[in-house]
């Protein structure tokens, strides 16, 4: 994953998938396939990394509410993958906390969600202070 990023992480397992798993198919095909699938990732899926929690914020209550959520009675939503981390209280009812990454990439640092008694923090690998906390 270091030495190749996400797309070239993806595409060697794709490669070594293919030469396990059709060896027949030569060289030049499973070239010409990690090709078009490099292009594909870069070029047609939508790059969600990025993104705010105040962005989404809509996008979360319609999921919770097609998941059958009960919104009388307190809801805590984590979730990742978005690599900003970030967390929102709303009105009493509802948290939403963006765990962010694991991963240290370009700026962003390693960050994890933390529930202890009746705390839930967000908090930077090796930083004392939390970014985002809050009561259960």
């Amino acid at each position: 994953w270091k030495k190749y990023g996400s797309q070239g992480a993806i595409a060697v397992v794709i490669k070594e998938l293919l030469d396990a798993r059709v060896p027949k198919l030569g060289r030049g095909i499973v070239h010409i396939i990690i090709k078009l699938w490099l292009w594909y990732t870069k070029e047609r899926i939508k790059k969600d990394r990025g993104t705010e929690i105040d962005a989404i914020e809509n996008d979360i209550r319609e999921y919770l509410r097609l998941c059958g959520c009960d919104h009388e009675n307190p809801l805590r939503f984590i979730f990742g993958h978005s690599h900003v981390p970030g967390g929102k209280k709303i009105d009493n009812k509802l948290t939403i906390v963006n765990c962010g990454s694991w991963l240290a990439e370009d700026s962003r640092h390693n960050t994890y969600v933390l529930i202890e008694s009746n705390t839930l923090a967000l908090r930077k690998l090796g930083e004392e202070d939390p970014i985002f906390s809050t009561l259960m």
